[in-house]
């Protein structure tokens, strides 16, 4: 499972499982990328983006996912700027052309980038991050000028990631229901008890 570093960005905890490799998934999101047309993907083409977010890995040729990622990318920022429009420049360049340049800068890529994780989860939960566009933007941007990428995994390798995953979210639900059950029996003879040992009175009582 990746543990990207985002710098200062808010980290949001992992607590669903991906999906597994799926060839039917792959054959859809090919199809769509290779139309063009700007139309909105498949549902199950869009949860290639909930699943990078859920564990990190990508295993679907990047030149199509990134136009999934792109178009993700433009229909949340349409959707913040929709009622709150950046018009003013920032650091001296018009908006237009800084989105202009952060589009490109994500098709200049010929892998995902290392952060393909966080910028998944910003994708899925803008709101946990910010919801002014301009916080929006600056978070993006923290995370597409990067220079590091990751490799695309065989089908098989992304399936193991996603097995061990869900075997840790399992391991972890365990725990969770074992410390409840504890902090209840705990609760519960204490109860029994006549709420415990009374508390010492202070010297001067």
């Amino acid at each position: 499972v990746s543990t990207q570093s985002t710098g200062d960005l808010p980290l949001t905890p992992r607590k669903m499982s991906a999906r597994s490799f799926s060839e039917d998934t792959k054959s859809a999101l090919s199809a769509w990328a290779k139309k063009d047309s700007g139309d909105e993907p498949p549902k199950t083409v869009l949860k290639i983006v909930d699943d990078m977010a859920n564990c990190g890995e990508s295993c679907y040729p990047w030149k199509y996912a990134k136009k999934l990622v792109a178009w993700k990318l433009e229909s949340v920022i349409g959707e913040l700027t929709r009622d709150k429009p950046i018009k003013e420049q920032i650091d001296g360049v018009p908006y237009s052309e800084r989105h202009a340049r952060l589009l490109a800068r994500l098709d200049a890529f010929n892998a995902p980038p290392f952060t393909i994780q966080r910028l998944c989860e910003l994708l899925r939960d803008p709101s946990l991050y910010a919801t002014a566009p301009r916080k929006y933007v600056f978070a993006v941007e923290k995370l597409v000028y990067v220079s590091s990428e990751r490799a695309v995994l065989s089908p098989a390798d992304y399936d193991k990631t996603v097995a061990d995953l869900a075997a840790a979210l399992a391991d972890a639900a365990e725990q969770a229901r074992a410390a409840a059950e504890a902090t209840a029996a705990a609760i519960a003879a204490a109860a029994a008890n006549g709420g415990g040992a009374a508390a010492p009175l202070a010297d001067d009582e």
